[in-house]
């Protein structure tokens, strides 16, 4: 009888316990360090219409060269730094790229509970180290388990795998040019970005990464990455400037996401 009572006091206790939670500068700094450092990727991006349900084919809009300087600083909230969380290497400018992108990324001298030289100094330092940062969050998405960082409105948030610090999606006020597209049911409800197929850069390498644009369970547009070139020859990016240049009126989609 005395063990189950204990079994049931350590579940219980367990359940309650709550979940360690990074600070979203962490987070943001360990996602930037798995990657390899990188100024410009060149990368051939097809635009699909994506299909209803995962039973229905999508269909191929078109495919373009995109040439993107990896500063991790959308220009606006309206670009959102799709690309950035999965390429960027630099912490400090994802960082600042999630700041712009409208996410409350506090700085860690904010969040230190005592000045690092004091730290330094005791001999037992307080754990855990860092204040708890108010913009993050712990959720489960499907059977997954999800750190979440959001903006101080809550209308933006970053959703990262537990542990792994694999991206899961990003989701905001939808950009204007979601209303450009046809197919698109009426909405006010926020876009998602969904990564689905991200295990990282080397994936990208291989034509693995697929990123959705999704409204109210609604399939919008699907990216697929075909091809990734780290910090391209000269030449490969003087031919990317110049078809760029043709296929600018194609960028409805990839100048607003994939930044």
């Amino acid at each position: 009888m005395r063990a189950v009572v204990a079994w049931l006091l350590l579940v219980l206790l367990s359940a309650e316990a709550p979940a360690y939670l990074p600070p979203a500068h962490l987070l943001a700094k360990r996602i930037a360090e798995s990657h390899d450092p990188a100024k410009l990727v060149l990368a051939k991006v097809g635009v699909y219409r994506a299909g209803e349900t995962a039973s229905d084919a999508d269909s191929l809009l078109w495919e373009e060269h995109a040439l993107i300087p990896l500063q991790g600083t959308p220009r606006s909230p309206e670009r959102w730094p799709g690309l950035s969380i999965l390429l960027e290497s630099d912490p400090a400018r994802l960082m600042e790229g999630l700041r712009r992108f409208g996410l409350a990324v506090v700085p860690e001298t904010a969040l230190l509970r005592h000045p690092l030289e004091k730290v330094r100094a005791m001999k037992d330092p307080p754990r855990p180290f860092y204040l708890p940062d108010p913009s993050m969050s712990f959720q489960r998405v499907g059977k997954r388990m999800a750190w979440v960082s959001t903006s101080a409105d809550g209308a933006r948030s970053l959703w990262v795998e537990k542990d792994s610090f694999f991206p899961i999606k990003l989701q905001g006020p939808c950009p204007a040019s979601v209303e450009e597209i046809s197919w698109a049911n009426s909405s006010d409800l926020p876009c998602e970005l969904l990564y689905e197929s991200v295990t990282g850069l080397q994936n990208a390498r291989g034509g693995k990464v697929s990123l959705l644009v999704r409204r109210n369970g609604q399939n919008l547009i699907r990216f697929r990455i075909n091809r990734v070139f780290l910090n391209p020859a000269p030449e490969l990016a003087t031919e990317a400037r110049a078809k760029d240049k043709e296929e600018k009126a194609e960028r409805l989609f990839t100048s607003v996401f994939l930044n």
